[in-house]
Formats: C-alpha cells, structure tokens, sequence
C-alpha cells in the first residue's frame, strides 16, 4: 500500500526511499548526521523528492502556506524511517555485531 500525503487538493505518493532515493536525498542537501537539530531544513529534500520539485519550489510553498510543515512532516519522516533500505541495514548490523 503506497503512503501519500496531500498538499493543496493534490496527493503524492511518499517514495519507497530505496537507496537510489537516499542518494538522491544527500545532492538534494538532506544531512542524514543532522535530520534532528536541523528539522526544517531537513524536511526541504524529503517534500522535494515527494513532489519532484526543485528545493527552491518547495521553500517558496512552505514560505506560502506553513501549515504544510506540520501536515507532512510526520509521515515523511516516519517513511524515510521504515523504508527497507534502513531496515535492511538495521538488520545486517545486527546480525554482523
């Protein structure tokens, strides 16, 4: 079942963050080492990669309508955070330690 989030009457499928999407994420300039003092900038590159738009496009909608922030953020996060690639990680890590 794909995730979506909506924003103005529109949804976007949340991507599947395979590790293609996490690269994609780091040109986009997400800081996987900052995600959590750096929370606003951290969710540019996520709605960026959603909405396939440019970082620029996606700060001047933020900037518009602020309520989008607390409307996507969470499932974004939560996404990027039980995608396979980083469970698949997790589970590696664990079974090498």
């Amino acid at each position: 079942m794909n995730k979506t989030i909506k924003i103005d009457n529109k949804e976007y499928n949340i991507p599947k963050f395979t590790f293609s999407d996490i690269c994609e994420l780091e040109e986009l300039g997400f800081d996987f080492s900052k995600t959590e003092s750096k929370m606003f900038s951290s969710l540019v590159p996520l709605l960026a990669l959603t909405m396939e738009k440019s970082v620029e496009d996606v700060k001047t909608i933020i900037n518009e309508k602020p309520a989008i922030f607390s409307a996507v953020s969470e499932p974004l996060f939560k996404a990027l955070g039980e995608s396979d690639f980083f469970r698949k990680m997790a589970e590696q890590k664990t079974v090498e330690a």
